[in-house]
């Protein structure tokens, strides 16, 4: 078997010990290369021979059903075929062109599919010979992300087919023509979740790959903010301003949808991962590269409140300022950041000047920062080592670990009604009492561990915690 990373293997469902590979080759560092390699055994995987080099990572691999001896590989330059079982290969089509993956199907096996990177899905109907595409007809998905990888074709009704996105599970029945997003928040990864302050109850999520969702007070379901209204699938801050202005963090630029407007603006080049509203009227936005970011006009327009703090090398050779969240204290008006590899700071000066805080933090990568109470105390959370507690406007911080069977900590959520506390971690949910973490109602969320907590009011019905876990959804538990 030549030196590669197996992305794919297709046995024979004639013949048990005959089975073909491919995949992309490996470099001395088992990194990948440019080109790849499709190999086949007919002793059950003791030998093997290459039967196509020279190709391109071949990235992904299909057999009809109704007649096994008919392949089809995906490979970095180009869309194969076998009509002997793997046995030799032979261009088919979109010649130099990325196929990220391939499928066949039906009971002639004339559906062919090939999913062309930053295009989307291309459809045969006479065994390959001609395509039609791209058929992105109904798929919520920004531009040049519209290709659906992998894909299943149904054996039996080549129109039918599945097809994974970063946005979340389709499917067709038309053969491409029309797709339907396979209801539900499960494959979604969630990133922030806030309840409207002008709409008590409304619920917003902001999803890696997906967008934002929406869920209007009592509703039995969550809806998805349309790609013509706000054209962003990965998102992670968000936000919504004393003046009902919507803020929505990410990967690239600031969206913005002041009341009245029917779709976002995008603003600032920045990726933010947060927003926080005080002093003077001045919106906060933590970014990942460009460190605080001031906007003093309901976040039209951004200015850097960096000041004189210190960028930090990247492991590229550049520099980042790279802040998590930022918090202004309601009492002092001091600003309190949470950096990812540099602890916490402070700045008493609106951003011009910042002092490092508790020496103990300094290479901390911190995930949350939150504050509440009376008196009021700061959280903060961290990826290797717990969360850590101020009481002193963030001069001087305690850790407040005891309990958690994780140190990997997602956020703090603060019930002021009842006045109990929560925390995400990697080990799921758990509740403060006194100085030590509980489990909260263990075994009742999944194994992944949860995200940021959140405490939202649903009308009648009441108030809940709600968490994210990635792959299973939003939970939430009445209070």
């Amino acid at each position: 078997l030549p030196y590669m990373d197996v992305l794919w293997i297709s046995p024979d469902p004639d013949d048990v010990d005959t089975v073909v590979v491919g995949g992309p080759l490996l470099n001395a560092m088992r990194g990948w290369e440019v080109t790849g390699a499709i190999a086949r055994s007919e002793d059950g995987g003791r030998t093997w021979t290459p039967v196509a080099t020279g190709i391109g990572r071949a990235w992904s691999g299909a057999r009809c059903a109704a007649n096994p001896q008919l392949m089809y590989a995906a490979t970095l330059y180009g869309l194969l075929r076998s009509d002997d079982g793997g046995r030799t290969w032979s261009p088919s089509a979109f010649a130099g062109r990325h196929i990220a993956t391939t499928g066949v199907g039906g009971a002639s096996c004339d559906r062919v599919y090939a999913s062309v990177w930053n295009e989307g899905l291309y459809r045969s109907d006479d065994g390959g010979s001609m395509f039609t595409g791209p058929l992105v007809d109904g798929l919520m998905l920004q531009p040049g992300r519209l290709a659906p990888s992998p894909i299943v074709v149904d054996p039996a009704n080549g129109l039918h087919v599945l097809g994974s996105t970063h946005g979340g599970l389709y499917r067709t029945t038309d053969g491409g023509e029309t797709w339907e997003l396979i209801a539900g928040l499960g494959d979604l990864q969630g990133r922030r979740i806030v309840e409207s302050r002008s709409t008590p109850g409304l619920v917003r999520l902001a999803t890696w790959g997906a967008g934002v969702w929406e869920r209007a007070p009592g509703a039995a379901g969550w809806s998805r903010v349309p790609r013509d209204v706000l054209p962003e699938d990965f998102a992670f801050g968000l936000a919504e301003t004393s003046a009902g202005t919507q803020l929505v963090g990410g990967w690239s630029p600031i969206w913005r949808r002041a009341v009245g407007d029917a779709v976002f603006l995008s603003g600032a080049t920045v990726s933010a991962f947060d927003f926080t509203e005080g002093g003077a009227g001045a919106i906060w936005a933590s970014t990942q590269l460009e460190g605080i970011q001031r906007s003093d006009d309901d976040g039209r327009t951004w200015t850097s409140a960096n000041g004189d703090l210190p960028p930090w090398p990247t492991g590229a050779g550049g520099a980042m300022i790279d802040v998590r969240r930022t918090l202004v204290h309601p009492t002092t008006g001091r600003l309190v950041i949470a950096t990812y590899g540099r602890g916490i700071f402070f700045s008493d000066d609106g951003g011009v000047r910042w002092t490092a805080a508790d020496p103990d933090l300094d290479t901390r990568f911190m995930t949350c920062l939150a504050g509440f109470g009376t008196p009021y105390a700061m959280y903060a959370c961290t990826s290797d080592a717990g969360i850590f507690t101020s009481t002193d406007g963030g001069d001087e911080w305690t850790l407040l670990s005891d309990g958690l069977l994780s140190l990997d900590t997602a956020g703090v959520a603060h019930d002021a009604v009842s006045g109990r506390t929560f925390a995400g971690t990697t080990e799921g949910l758990y509740e403060l009492g006194g100085s030590t973490w509980t489990a909260f109602e263990p075994g009742c969320l999944p194994d992944p561990g949860v995200g940021e907590p959140v405490v939202v009011t649903d009308g009648a019905a009441g108030r809940f915690l709600v968490v994210s876990v990635a792959g299973y959804g939003l939970f939430r538990h009445p209070l």
